[in-house]
Order: C-alpha cells, then structure tokens, then sequence
C-alpha cells in the first residue's frame, strides 16, 4: 500500500504506513530507509538524513546483508589457475 501512496504522490499517507512497518519491525531496513526516502519526497530532507542515519546504526556491520531478501551467496564462477575444467 505503500508503495501506491509514493507513487500518486501521496507521501504523508504513505509514511502512515511506513511508520507502522518499522513500528512492527524495526530492524527491517527495507521498510526503514523506504520511510528515509518518503520523509526525503515530503520535503523533510533532515529528518530523513537523521532516519536514514539511525537506520543504519541498527545493522552496523549487515546493511548489505539486511537489505536482501534471502541469504547472501556468492559463486565464484571464474577457473583457479591450475584447476582442471572438467
């Protein structure tokens, strides 16, 4: 739903909703640094920054990690040298 709001251009009822999202979980980052951006778009630049800021002090060292839908997983597709290529 929230994501309808933004997109009409209806940022204050959107952060209605963003608050509540980070309300239940607070540590979702996803639904934090959406509200960053909506707080950004309804013209309240600094509370966002300082939104935006906090957000990332809650996962100081997973942002990345957090911001995923799933587990990170990387593969390394390139050959190791002196690996055979079967």
């Amino acid at each position: 739903m929230a994501s309808v709001l933004a997109a009409q251009g209806r940022f204050g009822e959107m952060l209605m909703h963003m608050r509540e999202a980070v309300r239940l979980q607070p540590a979702a980052l996803y639904f934090r640094t959406s509200m960053a951006a909506g707080l950004f778009y309804d013209g309240q630049a600094d509370l966002a920054h300082r939104h935006l800021r906090d957000a990332v002090e809650v996962r100081p060292g997973g942002l990345l990690r957090s911001l995923l839908p799933g587990p990170a997983v990387c593969h390394d597709r390139a050959p190791r040298r002196g690996a055979s290529r079967e």
